[in-house]
Formats: C-alpha cells, sequence, structure tokens
C-alpha cells in the first residue's frame, strides 16, 4: 500500500483542518446535549424526592390521627421512614449530579 494513501486523510494535510473543526464542533455539541440529559436528571431526581417526602408525611399524618395501633400503626411508620429515606437518596443523587458532573462539563 502506498505510504501516500495511508496518511492522506490526516489533519496535517491541505484541508485537513476541517475534520479536526469538524470533531471540535461535535464534541462540544454533544457535551451540551449531556450537561442537558444530566440537567434533567436532577430535576428528576429532585421531583421524585419531593413526591415521596409529601407522601410520607400525608401518610404519617393520617396514621397518627386514625386509631391504628400495634403492628398496622408500624408497618405503615416503617413505609414513611423508608420512604424519606428514599427522598433522600435521591436527593444526595440530585446534588452530585448538579455539583460534581456538571461542574466538571
Amino acid at each position: 500500500e502506498d505510504v501516500g494513501e495511508l496518511f492522506s486523510d490526516c489533519f496535517w494535510e491541505i484541508k485537513g483542518y476541517k475534520q479536526v473543526v469538524q470533531r471540535i464542533d461535535d464534541g462540544a455539541r454533544l457535551t451540551d446535549g449531556l450537561a442537558q440529559m444530566l440537567s434533567e436528571r436532577a430535576e428528576l431526581e429532585m421531583k421524585y424526592a419531593k413526591g415521596l417526602k409529601q407522601w410520607s408525611r400525608k401518610w404519617e399524618d393520617a396514621v397518627n390521627k386514625s386509631p391504628e395501633y400495634g403492628t398496622l400503626e408500624n408497618a405503615v411508620k416503617a413505609l414513611t421512614v423508608e420512604a424519606n429515606e428514599t427522598a433522600d437518596i435521591h436527593n444526595d443523587i440530585r446534588a452530585k449530579i448538579n455539583g460534581g458532573l456538571l461542574e466538571s462539563i
């Protein structure tokens, strides 16, 4: 194979800079898309965490005002505690996305 053919599409050739410029443009566009994707994910995490917290408060208040006692009361309270802990996890994910990932982009 001819050496000239091997290097005919290289960036250092005449007009080869166009490939480099195109790759830089593509990289910037892809990075913007990734940042948008992560931003949307962080928003979803926040909404889900907020929904879990509201749900937990609603049912915790309901069981506190009801005549329930014993194992059913304990089960409902355990579910509300689990929902709060899950919400905290999703808030942590949101914070990591907004703090570490998006700042690095």
